[in-house]
C-alpha cells in the first residue's frame, strides 16, 4: 500500500511539475510579443476585444478565419481586462491551451519519458512568432479531436465520437483548413459496422454530427452576430479568390526548404519517424492487415498523417508557422503511440541533447533580447512600434474623432489606447494580388467600400494616416501591387508630415 501511494504520489509530482513548466514556458516564450508585434496575432486581439453591437465579427470587422479564437479572447478580455499586458498574457494562455491539450493524451496514453516530451514541444516553438497564435490555438483542438477519435475504437463508447466530432467542429470554426480532416470522420464510421446493421446507425452518427455542428454555428453566429452569407464569403470565397499569390504547390515546400529544416532539425521529424517505424512493423505485416479489426485506429491515424501531409504540400507555402499544417498530425501521431518509442540509451540521450538545445534556444535567446533590450511592457520600443511610435503619440495627444487609419494592423489603436471604429485588417481592399504581369486577385465587402467612400466625401481639412507601404507599393513587381484606390485617395490629400511607419495625411 505505501508502495502504491509512493507510487502515485510521484507521478503526480511529476505531472505537477510539468504544468508548471509549460506555463512558465508559455509566459517566457510570449514575451516575443513585445519584440516583434506580429501582425496576425494584432489581428486577433484587437478585433476581437473590440467586438460589440456597433462593431462586429466579418461587418465591420474584417477575418477570413473562423470566430472561436475571437470567442476565446474576447472571453479572456472580460475576466482580465484589455491592454498590452492582457493581450501578453492572452498570448500564453493561447499557448498554454496547445501544452495542456498535448499533455492531456501523454498523461492519459503513456507513463515514460515525460520529460522528453516537454523539450520535444518546446522545441517545436523554435523559429515562430506571435504569427503562430491561431494555429498552435487550432493545433491543440485538434489533437484532442483525433485523440477521442481514436478512442471510440479502444473503449467502443459512441459517446467519444461525439465528443471528438464537438472538437473537431471547434477546430473547424477556428479556421476552416481542417476540413481536409473530414474524410477520417467517415472513414471511422464506416470501420465500425457490417453491411447489415451499417445503414441504420451510420445515418444516427452522422445525423449527430450534423446537429452539434449546426448548434454550434448557430451558437457563434448569434454571439457574433453574423449571417451564413457573411460566414461563407469570409471563410471560403475569400480564401478562395484572394490566396496569396506566392503559393506554389507541391513546389515551394521544397524550393524553399525552411519548414522541412524545421521539421527536422528540431526533433519532431526523427522521434515521428521512430515512432512510426516501431508502430507499423508491428501490426502491419501487409496492406491487408490494415482492416484487421484490432489495427482500425491505426489505419485511422494514417489517414490523419497522410491528409495532413497532402494538405500542407497542397498549401505551398513556407511561411514558418504553415508548417503546424504537418506538425499537427505528426504530434499527435507522437503522443497518441509514445509508448512505442522504444530505443536503445544512446539514441534516447541524443534525442534529448537535440530537444534540451532547441529548448533552450527557443525560451532564453530572443526572450532575453526583449527584455534587455527594454521591450517588455513596452518600456522602449521594439520591432514595428519603432516606426509607429510618432503616430502613437500624435493620437494620444490630440484625441481625434472619427478617425480613418489605412494599413493600421491593431497595435496602433491599442497602444494610443483609441477604439477602432473601422476594419483593422484592410491590406487585400487596397492591394491587389500581382503575377506573372497579372492580377490574379482583388475583393471586396460593403464595409470597406463605404469606409473608402466615407474618406472621399469628408471635407477640407480632415486628416487620416496611411501606412507607407501602401505608397511604396503602387509600382510595385512584386507579390503584391496597391490598388487605384490608393491613387484615387492620394490625388485628393497632401502629406503633411511622414511619421515613420505612417504618413499623415488632410483631405485638400
Amino acid at each position: 500500500m505505501y508502495t502504491k501511494n509512493k507510487t502515485f504520489n510521484f507521478f503526480f509530482l511529476k505531472k505537477l511539475i510539468i504544468i508548471f513548466i509549460i506555463l512558465t514556458t508559455a509566459l517566457i516564450w510570449s514575451l516575443l510579443m513585445f519584440r516583434y508585434w506580429n501582425y496576425d496575432y494584432s489581428l486577433y486581439y484587437n478585433s476581437a476585444v473590440n467586438i460589440g453591437d456597433q462593431y462586429r465579427l466579418y461587418k465591420e470587422i474584417f477575418e477570413n478565419k473562423g470566430p472561436f479564437y475571437h470567442f476565446f479572447i474576447k472571453n479572456i478580455s472580460k475576466i482580465i481586462g484589455i491592454g498590452i499586458v492582457q493581450a501578453y498574457i492572452t498570448l500564453a494562455l493561447t499557448l498554454f491551451v496547445f501544452f495542456l491539450s498535448l499533455f492531456f493524451i501523454i498523461f492519459n496514453r503513456s507513463k515514460k519519458h515525460y520529460f522528453l516530451i516537454l523539450f520535444l514541444s518546446i522545441s517545436i516553438l523554435f523559429y515562430q512568432n506571435g504569427n503562430l497564435s491561431l494555429p498552435i490555438f487550432q493545433c491543440g483542438i485538434s489533437i484532442l479531436s483525433f485523440y477521442f477519435l481514436l478512442k471510440r475504437f479502444s473503449e467502443n463508447n459512441n459517446i467519444y465520437f461525439y465528443i471528438s466530432f464537438f472538437l473537431y467542429s471547434l477546430a473547424f470554426f477556428t479556421k476552416v483548413d481542417v476540413i481536409t480532416y473530414l474524410p477520417v470522420y467517415f472513414i471511422a464510421v464506416a470501420l465500425l459496422y457490417n453491411k447489415k446493421e451499417f445503414i441504420p446507425k451510420i445515418l444516427i452518427i452522422y445525423l449527430f454530427f450534423f446537429i452539434e455542428f449546426i448548434l454550434i454555428y448557430l451558437f457563434f453566429s448569434k454571439y457574433f452576430q453574423f449571417s451564413f452569407y457573411d460566414y461563407y464569403l469570409h471563410n471560403f470565397e475569400f480564401n478562395y479568390q484572394v490566396s496569396s499569390p506566392g503559393r506554389d504547390p507541391f513546389v515551394k515546400n521544397f524550393r524553399s526548404p525552411v519548414l522541412t529544416c524545421l521539421i527536422m532539425s528540431t526533433g519532431i521529424g526523427i522521434i515521428f519517424v521512430e515512432i512510426f517505424s516501431n508502430v507499423y512493423q508491428k501490426y502491419f505485416k501487409n496492406f491487408k492487415s490494415l482492416f484487421i479489426n484490432k489495427n482500425k485506429e491505426r489505419f485511422l491515424s494514417l489517414i490523419i498523417i497522410f491528409l495532413g501531409a497532402f494538405f500542407w504540400l497542397w498549401a505551398g507555402s513556407d511561411k514558418n508557422y504553415h508548417v503546424f499544417m504537418i506538425y499537427t498530425p505528426m504530434i499527435f501521431f507522437i503522443a497518441y503511440y509514445w509508448d512505442f518509442l522504444k530505443i536503445s540509451k544512446i539514441k534516447l540521450y541524443f534525442f534529448y541533447i537535440v530537444t534540451i538545445f532547441y529548448s533552450i534556444v527557443t525560451i532564453y535567446a530572443e526572450p532575453k533580447n526583449a527584455i534587455i533590450n527594454g521591450c517588455f511592457l513596452n518600456k522602449k520600443p521594439c520591432g514595428e512600434v519603432i516606426g509607429m511610435a510618432k503616430t502613437i503619440n500624435d493620437l494620444k495627444i490630440n484625441n481625434y474623432e472619427d478617425i480613418i487609419v489605412i494599413g493600421n494592423n491593431g497595435w496602433l489603436y491599442l497602444l494610443s489606447n483609441t477604439k477602432p471604429t473601422t476594419a483593422i485588417g484592410d491590406w487585400f481592399f487596397y492591394l491587389k494580388g500581382f503575377k506573372n504581369n497579372k492580377i490574379i486577385s482583388e475583393f471586396d465587402t460593403e464595409y470597406l467600400l463605404k469606409t473608402y467612400d466615407k474618406l472621399l466625401q469628408k471635407k477640407s481639412g480632415y486628416v487620416y494616416w496611411m501606412h507607407k507601404s501602401y505608397i511604396d507599393q503602387l509600382d510595385s513587381k512584386d507579390y503584391y501591387l496597391s490598388s487605384d484606390r490608393i491613387k484615387t485617395i492620394l490625388s485628393i490629400s497632401t502629406i503633411i508630415e511622414d511619421q515613420g511607419s505612417y504618413l499623415k495625411l488632410r483631405i485638400k
